[in-house]
């Protein structure tokens, strides 16, 4: 090896750079405070008052379906139904749907000629086909 090269590694290693077990000296960590170092309170937090007024609003405990009451079926349009013997399918909405699909929130139970039988939660409904125009 050349001479300048051995005076250049000897220096790394004497400065500390790169050789193993040689700590840097670290900045010294300063303790937390403890409770009696502490500075007394100033006060209290301020104190709010919150009042919250129900009025116009829904109560959500109440549920959205009461009996009596069923989905809104008007704005279902059939446009066509086809029989088949693996299964009818129904043509709602620009929507295939067959027996067991859901549509507006309810089950589709059945498909014949002159229309959709529906259940909605033990209720049934029917969607007729619209007459030819």
């Amino acid at each position: 090896m050349r001479p300048l090269a051995v005076i250049l590694a000897l220096a790394l290693v004497v400065v500390g750079c790169g050789a193993p077990g040689v700590k840097k000296p670290q900045a010294p960590v300063q303790a937390a405070p403890r409770a009696n170092q502490l500075p007394p309170p100033t006060g209290q937090l301020p104190q709010v008052e919150f009042a919250y007024d129900a009025a116009d609003v829904r109560d959500p405990f109440v549920p959205l379906y009461a009996g009596g009451m069923g989905p809104d079926l008007s704005r279902l349009r059939i446009e066509g139904v086809v029989l088949a013997p693996l299964g009818n399918y129904a043509v709602v909405n620009d929507m295939v749907v067959t027996a067991g699909d859901q549509l507006a929130g309810c089950a589709v139970t059945g498909i014949d000629e002159s229309g959709i039988s529906l259940d909605f939660a033990g209720e049934k409904f029917f969607i007729a086909i619209p007459a030819a125009e």
